[in-house]
């Protein structure tokens, strides 16, 4: 009963975070856009949703016509809600109605959500666990190609394994999402020399582990990474988009799984590490 009565709240906890933190402030902004939309006039620089931007020359109904083209210039009728934002004489959108802001709002919102969906099935026992005999250094790959543009952006010198068959037993959907919350923590948090480097050590069990060089994790909160949002570095972690998540759901995941996790500071940077079974 009551863990029946804790599933209740819990469940009650999560849509009532999803309410304040995504459908309230969507509808703000849905307001603040269509508000933006009906204030337009003659002459205005406005930006599209695709990105596209062009100059009001009429206005039919629900319809802007804009004036586009730099060498030759095209009329082109869109419907209102497509506008996304009013642009300075530059051309550079006004920040109140900037697109990319309100598209990564919402992009991280929905992502927090779905997170805490996924953590709250781990932690109750009602995530469906598939365990399968799987080649892990394919796996690794196949994530880190899937990042190689945040390789390029900080110019990170990233160290993969051998590419050697390597069989482990686990679920290889939840342990691509580990691999991916620890790569992804890498990024945000390398410095100094800029390397991040995944290695295998292979024994009665395989341990992945990911090494970023950077600044190593104060001693005092070691221990509370692994809770929901608890963030070492809050002004950081705002700059990059982070929601104190993703090393819970790798908590919860390799719990559930029976498997070790953990952190080990080095003097040059931090180094997060999970065990599977080998097959």
């Amino acid at each position: 009963m009551e863990a029946i009565l804790s599933l209740v709240l819990y469940m009650g906890f999560i849509f009532g975070l999803m309410w304040l933190i995504v459908v309230r402030p969507q509808k703000k902004r849905d307001r603040a856009v269509s508000e933006m939309q009906n204030s337009i006039k003659l002459g205005d620089n406005v930006v599209l949703n695709s990105g596209m931007y062009g100059k009001v020359v009429d206005i039919v109904n629900d319809l802007f016509v804009l004036e586009v083209g730099l060498n030759k210039t095209v009329l082109i009728p869109v419907k209102k809600e497509v506008v996304m934002g009013v642009a300075t004489p530059n051309l550079s959108v006004a920040k109140n109605t900037n697109k990319e802001v309100i598209v990564d709002e919402a992009g991280k919102m929905n992502q927090l959500v779905k997170n805490l969906l996924e953590l709250n099935q781990l932690e109750f026992g009602n995530e469906d666990r598939i365990l399968e005999p799987f080649d892990i250094v394919a796996l690794i790959y196949g994530v880190a190609h899937s990042l190689e543009i945040l390789v390029e952006q900080k110019d990170v010198h990233l160290i993969l394994p051998a590419q050697e068959e390597v069989m482990i037993l686990g679920d290889q959907f939840k342990i691509e999402q580990v691999i991916r919350n620890y790569l992804t923590n890498a990024f945000n948090h390398v410095s100094g020399d800029n390397v991040i480097q995944i290695k295998i050590q292979q024994g009665e069990k395989a341990r992945i582990s990911v090494f970023n060089t950077g600044t190593p994790i104060p001693e005092e909160d070691v221990d509370r990474i692994w809770e929901k949002f608890y963030k070492v570095d809050k002004a950081r972690t705002r700059e990059y988009g982070g929601n104190g998540i993703g090393l819970s759901l790798v908590k919860a995941t390799m719990e559930s799984m029976h498997q070790g996790y953990g952190v080990k500071n080095y003097d040059n940077g931090v180094e997060f590490w999970f065990e599977l079974d080998r097959k």
